[in-house]
């Protein structure tokens, strides 16, 4: 019996990384046989189709209800860890293994009451790396941003401490928790994320992907940069390589289209658009 604990989810949350992993994750434990229950503690209205098509995999989906009483309103983390919190409180809800992802810390307030011995005694908590606050912030070269910012970080740091297990998807990961100083726990399991199963992709559409790649041309006449427009993200770095290439290679990059595929987002204070410093240093290049 497995719980996933999540406020994004593949289907609801359109821009993440860690949506699309869970949801390969609940479908790959349930065709092992695992009794797997999403605990989505997001806003987001799920589509009924989306849960008809998890419930055919053996996957059940249940949206958490906000908390009748106000919690720190508004914190991005205590909110949603609360919700997780009545959920396991239910002695409807035994669970055998919970999963919480390190960002925005929803493990806090379950691992605290296990802690003090009233709540999940008999259950194993998994948190996963993806990527906390902080990583973001460093990653981007920035500072924390607001008073949440800092408070968020630390009750990820709390979480990933206090957990049964850490998860990691690479040892990367892990060690640069270290260097941040980070505690981790003493089981620490380094495993890559759940494979695709793509069974979300029809016959036609396989069909046409294969077609695509056989009848494709020698020659590249496009490169498409698919991801968030954030400096982590690596857009600058394309710029530069592609930059460097230009000045080996003129005639190989004369006719070659770059597209940029994704959402923007600011530079920093004195630019507010990646896009927009992306066609900057294109035409100065």
């Amino acid at each position: 019996r497995v719980c996933i604990f999540t406020a994004e989810f593949a289907g609801i949350f359109h821009s993440g990384g860690i949506g699309y992993v869970l949801s390969e994750l609940a479908q790959l434990l349930a065709s092992e046989k695992a009794q797997v229950t999403i605990a989505y503690l997001g806003s987001g209205k799920p589509h009924e189709t989306m849960t008809k098509d998890l419930e055919n995999k053996g996957v059940s989906f249940v949206k958490l209800p906000e908390p009748d009483i106000p919690i720190a309103p508004g914190h991005v983390s205590l909110v949603g860890s609360y919700k997780a919190l009545l959920h396991l409180m239910n002695e409807e809800n035994q669970f055998d293994i919970v999963h919480f992802n390190d960002y925005l810390g929803h493990a806090i307030y379950p691992l605290y009451a296990k802690r003090q011995g009233w709540l999940l005694d008999k259950t194993k908590v998994v948190v996963t790396l993806h990527g906390t606050t902080m990583w973001s912030r460093l990653a981007n070269k920035q500072l924390p941003q607001t008073i949440d910012d800092i408070s968020v970080s630390w009750i990820e740091r709390e979480a990933i401490s206090a957990a049964d297990v850490v998860w990691a998807p690479s040892k990367f990961i892990a060690t640069s928790l270290l260097s941040e100083g980070v505690e981790l726990p003493e089981n620490v399991v380094v495993l890559k994320n759940a494979p695709p199963t793509l069974e979300h992709i029809s016959n036609k559409h396989r069909e046409l992907y294969g077609r695509r790649i056989e009848n494709s041309a020698s020659v590249i006449n496009e490169i498409v940069f698919f991801g968030r427009l954030e400096m982590r993200k690596g857009p600058l770095l394309l710029i530069e390589a592609l930059e460097q290439l230009s000045k080996k290679h003129r005639s190989m990059m004369k006719h070659i289209k770059v597209s940029f595929l994704g959402r923007d987002t600011p530079v920093d204070e004195w630019n507010p658009s990646y896009k927009e410093k992306i066609r900057q240093d294109f035409l100065s290049s």
